[in-house]
C-alpha cells in the first residue's frame, strides 16, 4: 500500500512528463500490476482532462484528443500507458545503440593507436 501511495504522487509528474526513464518504467509497472492505482489515474484524467478542456495543448495527439472529447478515460489510460511504453523502449534502444557506438569507437581508437606504434618502431 505504501508503494500505492508513492505511485498514486507520481501521477501529475508522470501526465507533465516530468519523470525520469526508471520512474517512469516503475510507474507503468505498477499501473498495469494494481487496478486501484490504474483507477486513480483514470480519476486524474477525469477531473485534468474532463472537467478542464483548457488542459489540453495543441500537441495532443488526435488520439488521444478524441478519447477526451468522448469522456473515454478508460481507453485514454490504455493508450497513454501505450504511448509511454513505446517510449521508454524506444529510449532503452536509444541508449543501447549510443552505448555500442561509443564501444565502437574505442575500439577504432586503440586500434588507431596500436597500428601508429607498429608504423613508428618497425
Amino acid at each position: 500500500m505504501d508503494n500505492c501511495k508513492q505511485i498514486q504522487k507520481m501521477i501529475k509528474d508522470y501526465d507533465k512528463g516530468n519523470l525520469s526513464l526508471k520512474q517512469e518504467e516503475q510507474f507503468i509497472q505498477h499501473i498495469l500490476n494494481c487496478e486501484d492505482c490504474k483507477e486513480e489515474l483514470e480519476i486524474y484524467y477525469i477531473v485534468s482532462y474532463g472537467l478542464d478542456e483548457d488542459n489540453i495543448s495543441k500537441n495532443t495527439p488526435p488520439a488521444i484528443k478524441a478519447c477526451i472529447d468522448s469522456y473515454d478515460f478508460k481507453t485514454l489510460v490504455d493508450l497513454k500507458l501505450s504511448l509511454s511504453i513505446d517510449k521508454c523502449n524506444a529510449i532503452r534502444e536509444w541508449n543501447h545503440n549510443i552505448t555500442i557506438l561509443n564501444i565502437m569507437i574505442e575500439v577504432i581508437m586503440l586500434l588507431t593507436f596500436i597500428i601508429c606504434i607498429i608504423i613508428r618502431y618497425y
